[in-house]
């Protein structure tokens, strides 16, 4: 969101710019991610030097492109890293029957932060229970979404929803949860 750094990536674009010099490398980004981002795929991808004068730092020369190799090997493994962390968290959470926290919290819940717990939605439960009444009695998902106003794939993928019965998927396992079930 730096109107400068769009500016200058429109310029590289249009070949205006044949190097980027920096008195510190910092000053282009303070995330290394973002920093390599700009190296790798702005400023090599359209053969345009960096250079950093504090740190000695030049992509122009062999050592420099050496450099941007070991400092990108080291920003992978601290990618991997991280998501790694996150995938144990994930996991560990499930087991303890918690929600996994963020992303889409599953219809009829609402998502009890400080519980790390779902908690049931009345007036949402009611929705569940008239769809599965009405799939008991028949109806298709493209009839029922009709008389509940949702999409036939929302309503069969809320229908066999095996949050509801209190169980938590996470990957290929299934944990139960500390939440209660609406079916």
């Amino acid at each position: 969101e730096r109107p400068a750094i769009k500016k200058l990536i429109e310029d590289v674009k249009l070949r205006k710019i044949d190097a980027v010099i920096v008195f510190k490398l910092d000053r282009i980004s303070r995330s290394q991610k973002d920093t390599l981002y700009l190296i790798e795929e702005v400023f090599n991808k359209y053969d345009v030097g960096f250079i950093s004068i504090r740190e000695n730092f030049d992509t122009t020369t062999p050592f420099g492109k050496a450099m941007i190799g070991i400092l990108s090997v080291f920003a992978q493994l601290e990618r991997e890293t991280i998501l790694e962390r996150t995938r144990i968290g994930i996991e560990k959470r499930a087991q303890e029957g918690k929600w996994r926290g963020g992303g889409k919290i599953p219809f009829p819940y609402r998502y009890d932060k400080e519980s790390g717990s779902l908690i049931p939605i009345p007036e949402q439960v009611e929705v569940l229970h008239k769809m599965i009444s009405l799939y008991l009695s028949g109806k298709s998902f493209g009839k029922i979404g009709e008389i509940v106003g949702m999409d036939d794939r929302l309503v069969e993928k809320r229908l066999l929803s095996i949050t509801n019965t209190g169980k938590l998927p996470y990957r290929d396992q299934i944990f139960n949860g500390k939440h209660e079930a609406v079916v």
